[in-house]
């Protein structure tokens, strides 16, 4: 299976370039823990000075945290960061339009994710067809996907084809495949779980991975 470089990291390092002042966004960001009312002030201050970071903090902060949380203001914060096109808050206001029962809105954010290229939310959009979860059930949508992620280098959805092939009992050289990729995969896979496991070829959720479980430093380019 080929393999290739995700564009997510690098994009992702571009967007704290762009910050106006990542000294007082690394503040703002540790203050979400410990005092998330002056947190958020100062978030709204780096806003309004041009902060695109700031806006996805702030719909985090008020989706995640008990004291803060204001669905409404999340979805605004988010939306504001997606006018930016900030690719982890497509993400996230994905989700909230599907809890919200918007398909419509959530799936065009989807076919965003096609263009931005990114592997793991391209993987993540052949779980989406594969189960039907906000759009017609397609397995065939869902594999030309996930071969798409998998030679970018994607590892789940490596694993995912792996198994798909697998399971094709009418073909069984295309079964026996399956078993050969997968057999292939499993030291990848935990050897990559064990030196990074957040990194691109392990992501489906590009929020999660960005911002929230790891160090700023190490997509400040530092």
């Amino acid at each position: 299976m080929r393999t290739g470089l995700d564009p997510s990291a690098s994009r992702a390092r571009d967007a704290f370039r762009r910050e106006p002042d990542l000294t007082a966004l690394r503040e703002a960001y540790r203050d979400l823990t410990t005092n998330p009312t002056q947190a958020v002030e100062k978030l709204q201050s780096l806003s309004d000075r041009g902060s695109v970071m700031a806006k996805l903090y702030l719909g985090y902060a008020f989706r995640t945290i008990p004291e803060l949380i204001n669905l409404d203001l999340s979805k605004l914060w988010y939306e504001r960061a997606v006018q930016d096109n900030n690719l982890d808050a497509k993400f996230m206001l994905s989700n909230i339009y599907r809890n919200e029962g918007t398909f419509d809105k959530a799936v065009a954010l989807l076919g965003e994710w096609l263009e931005d290229n990114l592997m793991g939310s391209i993987y993540l959009l052949g779980v989406r067809y594969k189960h039907g979860e906000w759009v017609e059930k397609n397995e065939n949508t869902a594999k030309t996907l996930w071969i798409r992620a998998a030679r970018m280098g994607h590892l789940w959805a490596q694993r995912d084809l792996s198994f798909l092939y697998m399971s094709d009992i009418k073909n069984p050289m295309l079964s026996f495949w399956g078993v050969l990729m997968w057999i292939g995969l499993i030291p990848k896979i935990l050897y990559t779980v064990m030196v990074d496991p957040y990194c691109d070829q392990l992501t489906a959720e590009p929020q999660k991975a960005r911002f929230m479980k790891v160090p700023m430093q190490k997509f400040e380019g530092r």
